[in-house]
């Protein structure tokens, strides 16, 4: 279950050429010169004739490029390992392997999905031919069809009184999330108790199976830039899970992929276009003008936001790494003045 150095190696650093069979060159990790550093990718050993850095273990690249210590790099090589023996097993034989440590006879038991009803209280917008329209969603500019499109509803009473109700629809389950409409209760979103939102998507049920996608935060994100006529998914939040990503994987991989966060969110779309770049080959990043969230855009504040897009390549030479660790710095600054 060895670490696959090639493969590291040739994603993360610049300009990687075969020197001899096993020995790869490229750009130094550590004073950026091109053409000094060399790798063995049998032994893991290596040296810069630069800046005449060397070591015999690439876990010490590792830490460089990815901001870490080197115990961290040894478990993040670990789990990568253990990522790559996963993949280069068939389906079958890993159901095998599951039942051969169970028992011959047990069968794996499949993670239930995520099942939560409608609450008692929630009222749709539009039933028996009649409108009851939150005047909270009419003022944010949301439409009536919209809403009706999406199922949208409230409760007058209740757990979830005051609240506009968004229903969750996809592969992994359905739930809702209930949105304070006073301006007054906390938490602003409310789920109902219980409930493992990072394994669903919001608005998984209104993208079509080959449109494009944008991913936002918050469920109003996703139903504004629906609204815009973006096909949107909403995380619930600033993180891309791990069971989100798996529903990702469901879709194409010449998809294009657009991670529009919050524009005051400087470190959480490159943390979750990391991840995407497992699967697409397109992965850009968008920013809306700042104070401007998505779901309080207008059409062409967010058709501008997506058609100026920036391609997100990864982290070639830790760059991205290094954005990252100069920004959480500078917050950290900012937070103590």
């Amino acid at each position: 279950m060895a670490f696959d150095i090639e493969s590291y190696v040739q994603d993360n650093l610049q300009a990687v050429k075969r020197s001899t069979g096993s020995e790869l060159n490229c750009t130094c990790p550590f004073c950026d010169k091109p053409g000094r550093f060399y790798i063995n990718t049998d032994t893991g050993c290596w040296i810069c004739f630069k800046c005449e850095e060397k070591g015999r273990n690439v876990a010490a690249i590792i830490a460089v490029i990815e901001g870490m210590t080197i115990e961290q790099a040894k478990a993040a090589m670990m789990k990568r390992s253990v990522q790559f023996k996963r993949r280069k097993e068939t389906p079958a034989g890993l159901v095998k392997r599951i039942r051969g440590l169970r028992g011959a006879d047990e069968e794996p038991e499949a993670e239930a999905l995520v099942n939560y009803k409608l609450p008692e209280e929630f009222q749709p917008v539009w039933k028996g031919g009649k409108w009851r329209t939150p005047e909270y969603m009419l003022k944010r500019g949301f439409t009536r069809d919209t809403m009706k499109a999406w199922g949208i509803g409230f409760c007058n009473s209740g757990r979830y009184g005051g609240r506009v109700i968004i229903p969750v629809i996809c592969p992994n389950g359905s739930s809702f999330t209930a949105r304070d409409a006073t301006g007054e209760q906390q938490p602003r979103y409310l789920n109902p108790k219980g409930a493992d939102h990072g394994r669903l998507f919001c608005g998984w049920n209104m993208v079509g199976d080959e449109a494009d996608i944008v991913i936002v935060e918050g469920p109003l994100d996703a139903i504004k830039m629906w609204q815009h006529g973006i096909p949107s998914l909403s995380l619930m939040g600033k993180e891309l899970h791990a069971e989100q990503l798996a529903l990702l994987l469901k879709k194409p991989s010449d998809t294009s992929v657009i991670v529009m966060l919050d524009p005051e969110e400087a470190v959480a779309p490159y943390k979750a276009a990391l991840k995407l770049l497992c699967r697409f080959d397109s992965v850009y990043i968008a920013r809306l003008p700042d104070g401007v969230d998505p779901g309080a855009s207008t059409k062409e504040q967010a058709t501008q936001a997506v058609q100026d897009a920036v391609r997100f390549r990864g982290e070639r030479g830790g760059a991205v790494s290094r954005l990252l660790a100069k920004t959480r710095l500078r917050m950290e600054e900012i937070h103590h003045v």
